[in-house]
Protein backbone atom coordinates (compact mmCIF):
# COMPACT_ATOMS: atom_id res chain seq x y z
CA UNK A 1 0.00 0.00 0.00
CA UNK A 2 1.25 3.70 -0.86
CA UNK A 3 0.73 6.62 1.09
CA UNK A 4 0.87 10.30 -0.18
CA UNK A 5 2.73 12.58 2.09
CA UNK A 6 0.76 15.64 3.48
CA UNK A 7 3.73 17.65 3.02
CA UNK A 8 3.85 17.11 -0.65
CA UNK A 9 0.61 18.23 -1.51
CA UNK A 10 1.32 21.07 0.85
CA UNK A 11 4.38 21.78 -1.17
CA UNK A 12 2.68 21.87 -4.37
CA UNK A 13 0.26 24.32 -3.10
CA UNK A 14 2.50 26.64 -1.91
CA UNK A 15 4.58 26.54 -5.40
CA UNK A 16 1.39 27.24 -6.70
CA UNK A 17 0.63 30.13 -4.85
CA UNK A 18 4.56 31.56 -5.76
CA UNK A 19 4.16 31.92 -8.72
CA UNK A 20 0.58 33.52 -8.70
CA UNK A 21 1.93 36.29 -6.13
CA UNK A 22 5.27 36.45 -8.48
CA UNK A 23 2.83 36.54 -11.97
CA UNK A 24 0.62 39.20 -10.11
CA UNK A 25 4.07 41.28 -9.05
CA UNK A 26 5.01 41.26 -12.85
CA UNK A 27 1.60 42.44 -13.81
CA UNK A 28 1.37 45.13 -11.69
CA UNK A 29 5.00 46.20 -12.16
CA UNK A 30 3.99 46.06 -16.04
CA UNK A 31 1.01 48.35 -15.52
CA UNK A 32 2.91 50.39 -13.50
CA UNK A 33 5.84 50.71 -16.38
CA UNK A 34 2.93 51.13 -18.58
CA UNK A 35 1.13 54.23 -15.97
CA UNK A 36 4.84 55.81 -15.64
CA UNK A 37 5.01 55.91 -19.63
CA UNK A 38 1.48 57.54 -19.98
CA UNK A 39 2.30 59.73 -17.27
CA UNK A 40 5.50 61.07 -18.10
CA UNK A 41 4.46 61.27 -21.87
CA UNK A 42 1.45 63.36 -20.84
CA UNK A 43 3.29 65.30 -18.86
CA UNK A 44 6.35 65.93 -21.55
CA UNK A 45 2.80 66.87 -23.67
CA UNK A 46 1.34 69.35 -21.51
CA UNK A 47 4.77 70.82 -21.00
CA UNK A 48 5.13 71.40 -24.37
CA UNK A 49 1.50 72.74 -24.58
CA UNK A 50 2.37 75.12 -21.82
CA UNK A 51 5.94 76.53 -23.84
CA UNK A 52 3.78 76.77 -26.88
CA UNK A 53 1.79 78.83 -25.36
CA UNK A 54 4.81 81.12 -23.57
CA UNK A 55 5.99 81.21 -27.12
CA UNK A 56 2.51 82.74 -28.26
CA UNK A 57 2.65 85.17 -25.17
CA UNK A 58 5.73 86.24 -26.26
CA UNK A 59 5.21 86.67 -29.75
CA UNK A 60 2.22 88.53 -29.19
CA UNK A 61 3.65 91.11 -26.58
CA UNK A 62 6.44 91.45 -29.06
CA UNK A 63 4.26 93.00 -31.44
CA UNK A 64 2.69 95.04 -29.25
CA UNK A 65 6.00 96.05 -27.57
CA UNK A 66 7.25 96.72 -31.62
CA UNK A 67 4.01 99.04 -31.85
CA UNK A 68 5.39 101.15 -28.99
CA UNK A 69 8.63 101.56 -29.96
CA UNK A 70 7.28 102.91 -33.43
CA UNK A 71 5.04 105.36 -31.98
CA UNK A 72 7.56 106.74 -30.37
CA UNK A 73 9.57 107.25 -32.67
CA UNK A 74 6.69 109.04 -34.55
CA UNK A 75 6.43 111.49 -31.62
CA UNK A 76 9.34 112.40 -31.92
CA UNK A 77 8.79 113.66 -35.42
CA UNK A 78 10.37 110.85 -37.63
CA UNK A 79 8.64 109.12 -41.12
CA UNK A 80 7.46 105.91 -40.46
CA UNK A 81 9.53 104.88 -43.36
CA UNK A 82 12.58 106.38 -41.68
CA UNK A 83 11.78 104.43 -38.61
CA UNK A 84 11.48 101.03 -40.22
CA UNK A 85 14.94 101.19 -42.32
CA UNK A 86 16.63 101.68 -39.47
CA UNK A 87 14.54 100.10 -36.31
CA UNK A 88 16.37 97.09 -34.65
CA UNK A 89 13.75 95.86 -31.12
CA UNK A 90 15.62 93.51 -28.75
CA UNK A 91 13.53 91.92 -26.48
CA UNK A 92 13.33 94.04 -22.87
CA UNK A 93 13.77 91.96 -19.62
CA UNK A 94 10.66 89.55 -19.27
CA UNK A 95 9.94 89.14 -22.59
CA UNK A 96 11.47 86.14 -24.87
CA UNK A 97 11.52 87.26 -28.59
CA UNK A 98 14.23 86.85 -31.34
CA UNK A 99 15.17 90.46 -32.47
CA UNK A 100 13.21 92.48 -34.74
CA UNK A 101 14.85 94.64 -37.72
CA UNK A 102 12.77 93.35 -40.86
CA UNK A 103 9.39 95.78 -41.76
CA UNK A 104 7.50 95.15 -44.89
CA UNK A 105 6.14 98.19 -46.33
CA UNK A 106 2.51 98.11 -47.42
CA UNK A 107 1.39 101.29 -48.00
CA UNK A 108 4.17 104.39 -47.49
CA UNK A 109 3.78 106.22 -44.77
CA UNK A 110 0.41 104.38 -43.32
CA UNK A 111 0.69 100.74 -43.20
CA UNK A 112 3.38 97.53 -42.44
CA UNK A 113 3.85 94.14 -41.69
CA UNK A 114 6.07 92.68 -39.46
CA UNK A 115 6.26 89.19 -37.44
CA UNK A 116 7.88 88.26 -34.19
CA UNK A 117 9.06 85.28 -33.21
CA UNK A 118 8.60 84.19 -28.94
CA UNK A 119 10.54 81.36 -27.90
CA UNK A 120 10.36 79.24 -24.53
CA UNK A 121 12.49 76.94 -23.85
CA UNK A 122 12.15 74.12 -27.04
CA UNK A 123 9.41 75.80 -28.55
CA UNK A 124 8.49 78.78 -30.79
CA UNK A 125 5.68 80.75 -32.25
CA UNK A 126 5.81 83.36 -35.21
CA UNK A 127 3.07 85.88 -34.93
CA UNK A 128 2.78 88.15 -37.78
CA UNK A 129 0.50 91.15 -37.83
CA UNK A 130 -0.08 94.56 -40.00
CA UNK A 131 0.01 97.74 -38.09
CA UNK A 132 -2.12 101.19 -39.39
CA UNK A 133 -1.85 104.38 -38.70
CA UNK A 134 -4.42 105.89 -36.92
CA UNK A 135 -6.58 108.69 -39.26
CA UNK A 136 -6.79 111.97 -37.50
CA UNK A 137 -10.63 112.65 -38.59
CA UNK A 138 -12.99 109.27 -38.31
CA UNK A 139 -15.82 111.34 -40.39
CA UNK A 140 -15.60 113.56 -43.57
CA UNK A 141 -17.87 115.84 -41.93
CA UNK A 142 -18.20 116.10 -38.12
CA UNK A 143 -19.65 118.20 -35.47
CA UNK A 144 -18.37 117.47 -31.65
CA UNK A 145 -21.99 118.73 -30.30
CA UNK A 146 -24.39 118.45 -33.51
CA UNK A 147 -24.26 117.52 -37.14
CA UNK A 148 -26.84 118.58 -38.78
CA UNK A 149 -27.98 117.62 -42.66
CA UNK A 150 -30.96 120.03 -43.75
CA UNK A 151 -34.18 118.96 -46.11
CA UNK A 152 -32.65 118.11 -49.36
CA UNK A 153 -28.96 118.64 -48.76
CA UNK A 154 -26.68 116.27 -49.60
CA UNK A 155 -23.49 114.61 -48.88
CA UNK A 156 -21.25 112.36 -50.83
CA UNK A 157 -18.06 111.12 -50.87
CA UNK A 158 -15.41 111.56 -53.91
CA UNK A 159 -11.09 110.70 -54.20
CA UNK A 160 -9.26 113.31 -55.76
CA UNK A 161 -7.24 110.93 -56.07
CA UNK A 162 -8.52 108.94 -58.93
CA UNK A 163 -9.87 112.45 -60.51
CA UNK A 164 -10.43 115.80 -59.06
CA UNK A 165 -13.85 116.42 -60.28
CA UNK A 166 -16.38 114.79 -57.90
CA UNK A 167 -18.75 113.40 -60.67
CA UNK A 168 -15.47 111.60 -62.58
CA UNK A 169 -14.49 109.97 -58.86
CA UNK A 170 -17.54 109.49 -56.86
CA UNK A 171 -16.91 106.90 -54.10
CA UNK A 172 -20.53 105.28 -53.67
CA UNK A 173 -21.56 104.91 -49.64
CA UNK A 174 -18.03 106.65 -49.04
CA UNK A 175 -19.53 109.58 -46.97
CA UNK A 176 -19.25 109.74 -43.05
CA UNK A 177 -21.06 112.18 -41.34
CA UNK A 178 -20.03 112.28 -37.42
CA UNK A 179 -20.72 113.46 -33.80
CA UNK A 180 -20.26 112.80 -29.92
CA UNK A 181 -23.54 114.12 -28.67
CA UNK A 182 -26.09 113.90 -31.87
CA UNK A 183 -26.74 114.00 -35.72
CA UNK A 184 -29.64 115.17 -36.87
CA UNK A 185 -31.02 113.91 -40.35
CA UNK A 186 -33.85 116.19 -41.66
CA UNK A 187 -36.46 114.87 -44.15
CA UNK A 188 -35.54 114.17 -47.51
CA UNK A 189 -31.86 114.82 -46.80
CA UNK A 190 -29.20 112.22 -47.67
CA UNK A 191 -25.83 111.16 -46.65
CA UNK A 192 -24.29 108.21 -49.05
CA UNK A 193 -22.36 106.80 -46.27
CA UNK A 194 -21.90 106.16 -42.94
CA UNK A 195 -23.17 107.52 -39.96
CA UNK A 196 -20.13 107.42 -36.74
CA UNK A 197 -22.04 108.03 -33.78
CA UNK A 198 -19.08 108.64 -31.17
CA UNK A 199 -20.23 109.11 -27.03
CA UNK A 200 -19.66 111.96 -24.88
CA UNK A 201 -16.72 112.35 -21.89
CA UNK A 202 -19.20 110.18 -19.88
CA UNK A 203 -20.01 107.80 -22.12
CA UNK A 204 -23.06 108.26 -23.20
CA UNK A 205 -23.42 107.14 -26.89
CA UNK A 206 -24.41 109.71 -29.21
CA UNK A 207 -28.08 110.18 -30.46
CA UNK A 208 -28.73 109.59 -34.53
CA UNK A 209 -32.47 110.59 -35.33
CA UNK A 210 -33.90 109.61 -39.01
CA UNK A 211 -31.01 108.07 -39.83
CA UNK A 212 -32.50 105.00 -41.70
CA UNK A 213 -30.56 105.76 -45.56
CA UNK A 214 -26.89 104.43 -44.02
CA UNK A 215 -24.71 102.42 -42.16
CA UNK A 216 -24.74 103.37 -37.78
CA UNK A 217 -21.35 102.70 -36.34
CA UNK A 218 -20.67 102.96 -32.54
CA UNK A 219 -16.94 104.17 -32.83
CA UNK A 220 -16.73 105.75 -29.05
CA UNK A 221 -15.69 109.22 -28.20
CA UNK A 222 -14.07 110.84 -31.24
CA UNK A 223 -11.49 113.29 -30.09
CA UNK A 224 -12.60 116.60 -30.83
CA UNK A 225 -9.32 118.05 -31.55
CA UNK A 226 -7.35 115.75 -33.08
CA UNK A 227 -4.87 118.07 -34.22
CA UNK A 228 -4.38 119.76 -30.93
CA UNK A 229 -5.71 123.66 -31.34
CA UNK A 230 -6.70 123.91 -27.96
CA UNK A 231 -3.44 124.01 -26.59
CA UNK A 232 -1.57 121.03 -28.60
CA UNK A 233 0.68 120.91 -31.64
CA UNK A 234 -1.21 122.79 -33.98
CA UNK A 235 -1.84 125.80 -31.38
CA UNK A 236 2.43 125.79 -31.27
CA UNK A 237 1.87 126.31 -34.64
CA UNK A 238 -0.21 129.11 -34.89
CA UNK A 239 1.20 130.88 -32.32
CA UNK A 240 4.91 130.51 -34.48
CA UNK A 241 2.37 131.54 -37.55
CA UNK A 242 1.38 134.68 -35.68
CA UNK A 243 5.25 135.50 -35.71
CA UNK A 244 6.59 134.31 -39.30
CA UNK A 245 4.19 134.37 -41.58
CA UNK A 246 3.80 134.45 -46.07
CA UNK A 247 1.18 137.76 -45.17
CA UNK A 248 3.84 140.50 -46.99
CA UNK A 249 3.35 138.35 -50.76
CA UNK A 250 -0.59 138.81 -50.77
CA UNK A 251 -1.12 142.44 -51.49
CA UNK A 252 -4.94 142.14 -50.16
CA UNK A 253 -3.64 141.93 -46.56
CA UNK A 254 -3.39 144.59 -43.89
CA UNK A 255 -2.39 144.28 -40.64
CA UNK A 256 -3.44 140.94 -40.49
CA UNK A 257 -6.76 141.14 -41.91
CA UNK A 258 -7.84 139.97 -45.77
CA UNK A 259 -11.01 141.14 -47.16
CA UNK A 260 -11.50 140.80 -50.78
CA UNK A 261 -14.55 143.45 -52.17
CA UNK A 262 -17.28 141.95 -54.55
CA UNK A 263 -16.09 140.78 -57.89
CA UNK A 264 -12.18 140.99 -56.47
CA UNK A 265 -9.68 138.12 -56.94
CA UNK A 266 -6.58 137.65 -54.95
CA UNK A 267 -3.97 134.38 -55.36
CA UNK A 268 -2.30 132.95 -52.22
CA UNK A 269 1.25 130.69 -52.86
CA UNK A 270 2.01 127.91 -50.77
CA UNK A 271 2.90 128.90 -47.26
CA UNK A 272 1.52 130.22 -44.03
CA UNK A 273 -0.51 132.73 -43.55
CA UNK A 274 -1.71 134.07 -40.20
CA UNK A 275 -5.01 136.39 -40.25
CA UNK A 276 -7.32 138.17 -37.64
CA UNK A 277 -9.96 138.61 -40.18
CA UNK A 278 -10.98 136.50 -43.57
CA UNK A 279 -14.48 137.92 -45.49
CA UNK A 280 -14.17 137.36 -49.14
CA UNK A 281 -17.57 139.35 -50.23
CA UNK A 282 -19.73 138.46 -52.68
CA UNK A 283 -18.36 137.49 -56.19
CA UNK A 284 -14.81 137.51 -55.19
CA UNK A 285 -12.49 134.72 -55.48
CA UNK A 286 -9.64 133.42 -53.71
CA UNK A 287 -6.90 131.36 -55.87
CA UNK A 288 -4.99 128.92 -54.52
CA UNK A 289 -1.45 128.02 -55.67
CA UNK A 290 -0.13 124.92 -54.06
CA UNK A 291 2.64 124.42 -56.86
CA UNK A 292 5.08 124.31 -54.37
CA UNK A 293 2.87 122.87 -51.14
CA UNK A 294 -0.28 123.49 -49.35
CA UNK A 295 -1.81 126.70 -48.21
CA UNK A 296 -2.38 127.44 -44.72
CA UNK A 297 -4.48 130.24 -43.50
CA UNK A 298 -4.63 130.70 -39.44
CA UNK A 299 -7.98 132.42 -39.04
CA UNK A 300 -7.58 133.94 -35.37
CA UNK A 301 -11.01 136.13 -34.88
CA UNK A 302 -13.48 135.87 -37.69
CA UNK A 303 -14.17 134.09 -41.28
CA UNK A 304 -17.12 134.77 -43.66
CA UNK A 305 -17.78 133.83 -47.51
CA UNK A 306 -20.85 135.77 -48.93
CA UNK A 307 -22.78 134.75 -51.73
CA UNK A 308 -21.57 133.77 -54.82
CA UNK A 309 -17.84 133.60 -53.68
CA UNK A 310 -15.51 130.98 -55.01
CA UNK A 311 -12.26 129.60 -52.84
CA UNK A 312 -9.71 127.26 -54.40
CA UNK A 313 -12.07 126.90 -57.83
CA UNK A 314 -10.89 123.82 -59.63
CA UNK A 315 -7.98 123.44 -56.94
CA UNK A 316 -7.95 119.81 -54.62
CA UNK A 317 -9.10 120.30 -51.16
CA UNK A 318 -6.30 118.56 -49.50
CA UNK A 319 -4.06 121.68 -50.91
CA UNK A 320 -6.17 124.30 -48.77
CA UNK A 321 -6.78 124.50 -45.11
CA UNK A 322 -8.44 127.23 -43.06
CA UNK A 323 -7.43 126.48 -39.52
CA UNK A 324 -9.35 128.50 -36.63
CA UNK A 325 -9.83 128.61 -32.78
CA UNK A 326 -12.69 130.90 -33.39
CA UNK A 327 -16.23 130.20 -30.96
CA UNK A 328 -18.44 131.69 -33.01
CA UNK A 329 -20.04 131.03 -36.83
CA UNK A 330 -17.78 130.41 -40.01
CA UNK A 331 -20.34 130.53 -42.62
CA UNK A 332 -20.37 129.95 -46.38
CA UNK A 333 -23.22 131.48 -48.06
CA UNK A 334 -25.44 130.72 -50.90
CA UNK A 335 -24.05 129.59 -54.14
CA UNK A 336 -20.66 129.76 -53.14
CA UNK A 337 -18.15 127.59 -54.30
CA UNK A 338 -15.53 126.73 -51.92
CA UNK A 339 -12.83 123.50 -52.46
CA UNK A 340 -10.62 123.06 -48.77
CA UNK A 341 -10.64 122.28 -45.62
CA UNK A 342 -12.01 123.76 -42.27
CA UNK A 343 -10.49 123.19 -38.98
CA UNK A 344 -12.28 124.90 -36.68
CA UNK A 345 -12.96 122.79 -33.48
CA UNK A 346 -14.51 125.69 -31.40
CA UNK A 347 -16.79 127.09 -34.33
CA UNK A 348 -20.84 126.42 -35.79
CA UNK A 349 -19.50 125.99 -39.25
CA UNK A 350 -22.79 126.28 -41.61
CA UNK A 351 -22.63 125.91 -45.51
CA UNK A 352 -25.83 127.96 -46.26
CA UNK A 353 -28.99 126.92 -48.75
CA UNK A 354 -27.59 125.84 -52.31
CA UNK A 355 -24.01 126.19 -50.89
CA UNK A 356 -21.22 123.74 -52.94
CA UNK A 357 -18.45 122.36 -50.23
CA UNK A 358 -15.51 120.54 -51.32
CA UNK A 359 -12.84 118.66 -48.75
CA UNK A 360 -13.71 118.26 -44.61
CA UNK A 361 -15.16 120.05 -42.04
CA UNK A 362 -14.36 119.23 -38.86
CA UNK A 363 -16.37 121.76 -35.91
CA UNK A 364 -18.41 122.10 -32.70
CA UNK A 365 -21.45 122.35 -34.54
CA UNK A 366 -21.67 121.26 -38.87
CA UNK A 367 -24.50 122.28 -40.57
CA UNK A 368 -25.61 121.90 -44.15
CA UNK A 369 -28.74 123.63 -44.96
CA UNK A 370 -31.36 123.06 -47.34
CA UNK A 371 -30.11 121.91 -50.88
CA UNK A 372 -26.45 122.39 -49.77
CA UNK A 373 -24.15 120.05 -51.36
CA UNK A 374 -20.94 119.12 -49.28
CA UNK A 375 -18.69 116.22 -50.81
CA UNK A 376 -16.34 114.56 -49.38
CA UNK A 377 -13.31 114.45 -50.41
CA UNK A 378 -11.46 110.52 -49.49
CA UNK A 379 -8.08 111.78 -50.21
CA UNK A 380 -8.24 114.28 -47.87
CA UNK A 381 -9.89 112.25 -44.75
CA UNK A 382 -6.67 110.22 -45.34
CA UNK A 383 -4.19 112.80 -45.43
CA UNK A 384 -3.90 113.43 -41.54
CA UNK A 385 -2.56 110.82 -39.42
CA UNK A 386 -1.90 110.43 -35.95
CA UNK A 387 1.37 109.25 -34.17
CA UNK A 388 -0.71 106.17 -32.86
CA UNK A 389 -0.63 102.51 -34.65
CA UNK A 390 -3.98 100.21 -34.96
CA UNK A 391 -3.46 96.97 -35.46
CA UNK A 392 -5.12 95.55 -38.80
CA UNK A 393 -4.59 92.16 -39.12
CA UNK A 394 -2.99 89.79 -36.28
CA UNK A 395 -2.47 85.70 -36.69
CA UNK A 396 -0.23 82.45 -35.73
CA UNK A 397 1.54 82.24 -38.80
CA UNK A 398 4.08 79.17 -37.38
CA UNK A 399 4.30 77.27 -34.13
CA UNK A 400 6.76 74.28 -32.86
Amino acid sequence: MKYRSQYGCRKGREGTVLFLVVMMILSLSTVSLISYGLLVTDVSINRNQVNTSRALYHADAGIKYVKRVVESELEQGHTLSDILSNLQVHAPDGLAFDSVNEFKTVIPERLFEVQVVGRSEKANTMVEASLRRRNAFQAGIFGHHLTDVYPHAGVRAYDTRVHPEPWRSQVPGGASIGSNVMIDMHTSALVDGSFMLGADSSGNVATCDDCGNGEIMLIGNIDPDPLGLNGGELDAEMQAASLVNDNHSVGHIHHHRLQLKPQQEETLTSGNYYLDNLELKSGSTLNIDSSEGPVRIFVKNSMKVWPNSTVNHGGLPGDFQIISPVQSEIKILPNSNYNGMIYAPNADVRVMPNGDYFGLIWAYEAEVKPSGAAYIDIALLEQFLLNELVLQHWREFRAN
